[in-house]
């Protein structure tokens, strides 16, 4: 994506809402590996370098995200406001 940003520094490719979620996930797992207790005290901030708009905002605030023990991740998009993406637990089966 960053690749792609040109001289108004706004990205004018295209990504669909599964891409932006699973470059989310892998955000999260890359930055995942500091020391367990200290990421249930840590924030997590990932900036994103486009604007998402308010539709795929809304849908991934909907979807589960693995937060790795971090307290919480931020989600910051370009030019816009942040928020917060919730973990939610999935089911396990033993």
């Amino acid at each position: 994506m960053i690749g792609a940003l040109g001289k108004e520094n706004a990205f004018t490719g295209s990504r669909d809402n599964a891409e932006i979620a699973e470059i989310i996930n892998q955000a999260i797992l890359h930055k995942s590996s500091v020391d367990p207790e200290l990421k249930t005290k840590t924030i997590l901030l990932l900036h994103i370098p486009s604007a998402i708009g308010q539709i795929a905002r809304q849908d991934l605030q909907q979807r589960s995200f693995d937060l790795k023990g971090f307290r919480v991740v931020w989600i910051s998009p370009f030019q816009e406001e942040c928020f917060e993406v919730i973990n939610i637990p999935s089911e396990t089966t033993s």
